[in-house]
């Protein structure tokens, strides 16, 4: 039987669709928080904004949408539209207890290029004439999707770590770590890679996970980060979708961004250490992570990991991850540092999946240094042509 026109046309039609969805950035999820109010928050045409804010309904309070602020670039096409209603999810209570709370879940898609501010309340329905109890706004700037050049090479599955992270070396105690933190579950099981004596690695983006092993190799063996870098991009057909940090056993660093990866995308290669993100709200997570490093260590205080956390901390500051928050990683190796000098594994800590990784992995660190108080107190001092590196 001969298609008819329209068949002709609908199966044109679909083709075209295809052609278009393999060849943009996909689309994003960002889950914000009651602690993301009054953010500035970029999105690209496609993204899902989710936000959830706790509550109790059996007070007669809830969530509900105030006011829905667009400023499109087409007045006819608005830049952010509401998906379905505010849902209400009661949290799990112990037997007995009546009238616990829960959260508050409302949807958003980003629609079209331009502006919008999504502005909720928190208050009783039948209280019109009496303020919020609590408000919640965002700022979401939506940006054209990007589009994406034709994969030029193999078609093997791949894994994306959109994220940032940091790489680092104490010249006084030859301390080498890495700390990194992404809206994916279990990112320490990914980025991090480090050996004492060696250096560090953090491999993310469409993360090649053998230029962990395979750079560490290569770094014991004698080359520099740099070398080291570009031997692993040389071999690496897909490099331009890899994202890449290294710091070696002597403090030298190197830094990669592929032109492939996704925006904001790039890294900053600082004294002893370097800082790397993708998918990131904007250069200034970067800035804001090198920055904090910088500071934190020229304080003084703490030890390299007390200043790896504190450059994550200024990273989600600045604005993160821009699909938002969901686990995190710190890992610093120190000769004979790990459990009963057995092993380099200093400090190894991973949040797989919480509201506030950062913060959870922050408050890890504390307790780690309460567990294993002799070996944070016990600082090796690094010898270097009979000099400690901080002896003139």
């Amino acid at each position: 039987m001969r298609a008819t026109p329209a068949a002709d046309f609908m199966k044109q039609l679909f083709a075209l669709l295809i052609l278009l969805l393999a060849h943009t950035a996909p689309a994003a999820e960002l889950n914000l928080r009651e602690a993301d109010s009054n953010r500035v928050v970029p999105v690209v045409v496609g993204d899902s904004v989710v936000i959830t804010l706790a509550g109790n309904i059996t007070t007669g309070y809830s969530w509900s949408l105030a006011r829905l602020e667009i400023d499109a670039a087409d007045a006819q096409k608005p830049s952010v539209k509401s998906v379905g209603d505010i849902a209400y999810q009661r949290a799990p209570a112990p037997p007995g207890l009546v009238g616990s709370g829960g959260m508050f879940v409302a949807r958003f898609t980003a629609a079209a290029e331009g502006k919008a501010v999504v502005r909720l309340e928190y208050k009783r329905p039948f209280e019109k004439d009496k303020p919020a109890a609590k408000t919640f706004a965002v700022t979401l700037v939506v940006k054209p999707a990007k589009a994406l050049p034709k994969k030029d090479g193999s078609d093997a599955p791949s894994t994306l770590v959109a994220t940032y992270s940091i790489v680092a070396f104490d010249p006084a105690t030859g301390d080498l770590g890495v700390a990194v933190q992404s809206k994916f579950f279990g990112v320490g099981s990914v980025v991090p890679w480090a050996r004492a004596g060696v250096g560090a690695i953090a491999t993310q983006a469409e993360a090649n996970v053998t230029y962990g092993p395979d750079g560490l190799k290569l770094l014991a063996e004698g080359k520099s980060a740099k070398e080291t870098l570009g031997a692993l991009t040389a071999a690496d057909a897909r490099r331009e979708f890899r994202q890449l940090g290294i710091v070696d056993a002597q403090g030298r660093v190197a830094s990669f961004t592929g032109e492939k990866c996704h925006d904001w995308a790039g890294q900053i290669e600082g004294k002893q250490f370097a800082a790397q993100g993708n998918l990131l709200a904007s250069e200034s997570v970067v800035k804001g992570m090198a920055a904090a490093f910088e500071k934190a260590r020229a304080s003084a205080k703490g030890e390299l990991a007390d200043w790896l956390v504190a450059a994550l901390d200024a990273a989600e500051a600045a604005g993160g991850d821009r699909r938002g928050r969901q686990s995190a990683a710190l890992l610093v190796v120190r000769e004979k540092g790990g459990y009963a000098r057995a092993n380099d594994r200093y400090v190894d800590l991973r949040v797989e999946d919480n509201v506030e990784p950062i913060k959870e992995l922050g408050r890890l660190l504390e307790i780690h240094k309460q567990f294993y108080p002799n070996q944070h107190a016990a600082k090796p001092k690094r010898v270097v042509n009979d000099k400690r590196p901080d002896e003139k």
